[in-house]
Parts: structure tokens; C-alpha cells; sequence
């Protein structure tokens, strides 16, 4: 049976209290926040399959730290394919996403899965035959004048395994560096290629544009000289209308300037003043 418990001089009953701070609507703030820092969602933020959201930094990190410090230590040791809620412990077999992110890696049972890391963790020392393990380790030294000094050496272990990714035998140690080797070498040739293909795109888009450019120019260039033509053509045009004007008339019966007026009122129409020279009139004979 409850019972109530009242707070002398109070008269504050907790349990209803505590029923009015349950029906009371979570703020919205509250659900937008980070479970790790506390501090509001930024983007790439992740929701666990819990329903609990975290930063992606944080949680990244935070699963780092526990499959790879303390994950052997627990009683339900998580699987690659594993991770745990920071918040309320849930195990769900979704690993995170990976971004391209400053300081985050891709790592093996955090935000991506290896399938040739897998095999190599589960390896059984019993599945190694005799033979030569292929890795080279380098060495390097300072020589007396200062210099680098590069050495090579070869393994010496004899229990060695196939690595399919490359056709060569390892021993259990240097099969795991060889992977990551090869793992390396593909992400920089995948660079590589990405790198070819944005400086191409670059160098079309590039191209596209000083051929518009030169197209520009080039119809330019050609209305100007469409213009010039024109305006070449005027005065010619001009002087044959002109010429042929003077043609038509009688230069006797007019018994004056022949000169045809190109401004004034009278604009058109022959000058008509006394000639001087040449059947043109002294301002027009200049």
C-alpha cells in the first residue's frame, strides 16, 4: 500500500510531485545535446539504434578507447562487428559510419569493417606452414657525418601463412603489417586516381572556358569588323547618290553652285550662289 510522505511545516507531498515532473514534456534542448560533452549537435551527429545521439568525434572516440583498451577486460567482450551505447551500455551489431574527418581513421570494428584484419586476429597459429616470411623490415641509423643510413633485414620466422591480397607467405606478426601495407597502398592509389580525375576535370573546365572566352573574342572581333565595313560603305554610297544627282542636272540652266547642301534647312537641295570655279561657288570650291 503507498503511503504519503509529507514534509513537515511543508506540506510538500513527494510522490505527487515527483508524478508532475513525469508528466511534465521533455525540452526539445534537451534531446538536441551530445550524451558525451553535453554540448548541442553538430553535423554528422549519430542516433544508436538506442535512440541516444552523440557527436560523431566524441563517440568515436569513446568506442576506440573501449574495443581497444577495455573491451578485453569486460564480461561481454563486443565482436568486430560490434559496439556498445556509451550511455546505456546497448550492444547493437551496426558499426558507425565513416566521414572524412580531420584526426578520424578508418579503424577495423569501429566505423568500418576488414574483412582480411578479421581473418588475420582470428587466425590459428595451427593453419602456418614451414617456409619464409617475405616482409621486410627497414632500419634506419645516423652514420658519423650525419647522414641516413637505410638497412633491410628479413624476417627469420619460418611459420609463415598465404596472404591472397599479395600471392606471399608471412609469419603471424608481419602478415598483420602486411595488410595494412596493402590496405595503404590501395587508399593511395584510389587518391591517386580521385586526384587524376579532379585535375582533369580542372583542366576540361579550364579548356571549356578559354574556348568560350576565345569564341567571344572571335565574334567580336567579327561585329566589328561588320562595323567598320558598314561605315565604310557610307560615304561611298553617299558620293554616288550625290554623283548621280549632279549627273541629272544641268549645270547651264542652274547658273549657279552645283554643290548640294548637307545641313540647314535647305538640306538636299543645290547651293545656288555665285559660281567662282568649276561650277562651285567660292566656300565650295575650297
Amino acid at each position: 500500500m503507498a503511503k504519503n510522505y509529507i514534509i513537515e511545516n511543508g506540506g510538500l507531498n513527494f510522490y505527487e510531485e515527483l508524478y508532475k515532473s513525469l508528466d511534465q514534456p521533455i525540452e526539445t534542448s534537451d534531446l538536441d545535446l551530445c550524451l558525451i560533452t553535453s554540448s548541442p549537435l553538430t553535423e554528422n551527429w549519430v542516433q544508436l539504434e538506442c535512440n541516444h545521439k552523440f557527436n560523431y568525434v566524441p563517440l568515436y572516440n569513446d568506442i576506440l578507447n573501449h574495443k581497444k583498451t577495455f573491451n578485453r577486460l569486460e564480461r561481454r567482450v563486443l565482436k568486430a562487428g560490434e559496439i556498445r551505447c556509451p550511455y546505456c551500455r546497448n550492444i547493437q551489431s551496426t558499426l558507425l559510419p565513416y566521414y572524412e574527418i580531420v584526426g578520424i581513421n578508418q579503424v577495423h570494428g569501429v566505423n568500418c569493417f576488414d574483412e582480411s584484419q578479421e581473418k588475420l586476429q582470428n587466425a590459428n597459429i595451427d593453419d602456418y606452414i614451414k617456409g619464409k616470411c617475405a616482409y621486410i623490415m627497414n632500419y634506419t641509423s645516423v652514420g658519423k657525418d650525419g647522414t641516413k643510413i637505410v638497412k633491410t633485414t628479413k624476417c627469420t620466422n619460418i611459420n609463415v601463412k598465404l596472404l591472397e591480397l599479395d600471392g606471399k607467405t608471412y609469419c603471424i606478426q608481419h602478415k598483420y603489417y602486411a595488410v595494412k601495407d596493402h590496405a595503404k597502398m590501395e587508399k593511395l592509389k584510389t587518391k591517386e586516381i580521385k586526384d587524376a580525375a579532379k585535375e582533369k576535370a580542372k583542366l576540361e573546365k579550364e579548356q571549356a572556358k578559354l574556348e568560350k572566352e576565345q569564341a567571344k573574342e572571335q565574334a567580336k572581333q567579327a561585329k566589328e569588323q561588320a562595323k567598320q565595313e558598314k561605315q565604310k560603305m557610307k560615304p561611298e554610297k553617299k558620293m554616288q547618290s550625290e554623283n548621280i544627282i549632279i549627273q541629272n542636272v544641268d549645270v547651264e540652266k542652274i547658273g549657279g553652285c552645283v554643290e548640294i547642301l548637307k545641313s540647314g534647312f535647305k538640306k538636299g537641295s543645290l547651293c545656288g550662289c555665285k559660281v567662282k570655279q568649276d561650277s562651285l561657288c567660292g566656300r565650295h570650291s575650297k
